[in-house]
């Protein structure tokens, strides 16, 4: 039923930018739901589905930073879906498209800290994938010491919240435990 109005309700708004930007997020938030609620084939329909809605956005309008920070989720919630369903390869790619994109987003002047969590975030995924498929590559081990750098950044930047601290002791046990 969500599907159908979503459908009408961009037929009858046509191409406006904005209310395209407000599906795709509505669709990434669906798949995190969905994700949580265990169906994958929903969640992982859901995610592509923003992926491409998103993608098409960013293509159109390049320089809107929201367009490809929120494409960059859509591709971080795939890539972590695909991880957890051991599909490595293409959970992999998913993963260093979304790390291409929060890097892009980290450079640009006055980096949140909201992007540069993500980016940590993702290159964490990424390490944890690796360190999942089991080949003993010394990129697994690179993968988490690039997620370790942003962090330990973020917390020095930002000592007083407790959150950054957290993750940072989370991605040195998983570096400790590959």
């Amino acid at each position: 039923r969500r599907v159908l109005f979503r459908s009408q309700f961009l037929v009858q708004e046509g191409d406006d930018p904005l209310i395209r930007w407000g599906a795709g997020r509505s669709q990434v938030r669906l798949g995190d739901i969905q994700a949580l609620l265990g169906d994958v084939p929903k969640a992982e329909a859901s995610y592509r589905q923003a992926a491409a809605e998103l993608e098409g956005l960013s293509t159109n309008d390049p320089k809107s930073a929201d367009f490809r920070r929120d494409l960059a989720r859509a591709l971080h919630g795939l890539g972590v879906l695909l991880k957890d369903a051991n599909r490595f390869q293409e959970g992999e790619a998913t993963l260093r498209d979304a790390i291409r994109l929060r890097e892009e987003l980290a450079k640009l002047p006055d980096p949140t800290a909201d992007d540069q969590q993500a980016m940590a975030d993702s290159r964490y995924q990424l390490g944890a994938l690796l360190a999942r498929r089991g080949t003993g590559n010394p990129e697994d081990a690179l993968a988490y010491r690039a997620a370790l750098k942003v962090q330990q950044g973020l917390v020095t930047q930002y000592g007083d919240r407790p959150e950054y601290r957290t993750r940072l002791a989370r991605y040195r046990n998983n570096l400790a435990i590959l």
